[in-house]
């Protein structure tokens, strides 16, 4: 879901040819593929997809050779970790008009934190998460809690707080809430039988590839060194 609203967004401003970075890791590299395969089905035109060694201390020539490729838009799809911020600033000098997206490894406060204004007029990121004003009031509540005794939360937070709910609901439902000794089978039966549950991210349902029936991600930008939600987009 995540390479078609990349390709929905980067055609909605304009992208015609697509260089794509990843980290190496499983989720960079399967985003890779997804967007390739996206974006060549909706006619959106992957130059090329390189893989970047991760927390090195210098991506200058791989910006050069980005920039040789006459790309106007730039996927990176990456953890944050990885060494991110550089690449993502070294990478934009090389093509200054060239619009750069991220995936939902960088949706984190401190990637956002060394993208400077000029940097951040340019960069949009994709994540499952929405920002609180797109869900329903029960998430705006825990989100407010948790605000209040720990800080402002990443954007994923109230994602893991409903796994969470998720999982204890699935065991209560597989023990007869303890009554009845705990076997994984049997949670992971719970699991995939949810079906209209009322949760913080809305009303869903567990596909049977275990995915959730949810079919809107959200779209960040980064404002004063800090994440900020921009939209949601249907998939």
């Amino acid at each position: 879901m995540q390479a078609a609203i990349q390709v929905q967004l980067q055609r909605s401003l304009g992208c015609t040819r697509t260089f794509v970075v990843d980290d190496g890791e499983v989720d960079g590299e399967d985003m890779a593929t997804s967007f390739d395969l996206a974006a060549r089905a909706a006619g959106l035109e992957v130059i090329a997809t390189q893989t970047f060694a991760q927390k090195a201390t210098d991506y200058r020539a791989l910006a050069a050779s980005l920039a040789s490729t006459g790309a106007n838009c730039v996927l990176i799809a990456a953890v944050n970790g990885s060494g991110a911020v550089l690449l993502t600033k070294q990478l934009a000098a090389a093509v200054p008009r060239a619009r750069l997206f991220a995936t939902a490894g960088m949706a984190e406060s401190t990637f956002a934190g060394g993208i400077s204004p000029a940097l951040a007029s340019r960069l949009l990121i994709t994540s499952p998460a929405l920002g609180a004003s797109a869900y329903p009031g029960s998430a705006r509540t825990v989100l407010s809690e948790y605000a209040r005794i720990y800080g402002t939360s990443e954007p994923d937070a109230i994602l893991g707080y409903e796994a969470t709910s998720l999982m204890l609901s699935a065991i209560a439902g597989a023990t007869d809430h303890g009554r009845r000794q705990a076997r994984r089978a049997s949670v992971l039966k719970e699991i995939f039988a949810t079906r209209g549950r009322h949760s913080v991210l809305g009303t869903y349902s567990i596909t049977r590839e275990g995915d959730t029936s949810l079919r809107t991600y959200g779209v960040w930008r980064v404002a004063a060194g800090r994440l900020e939600f921009f939209k949601a987009l249907d998939g």
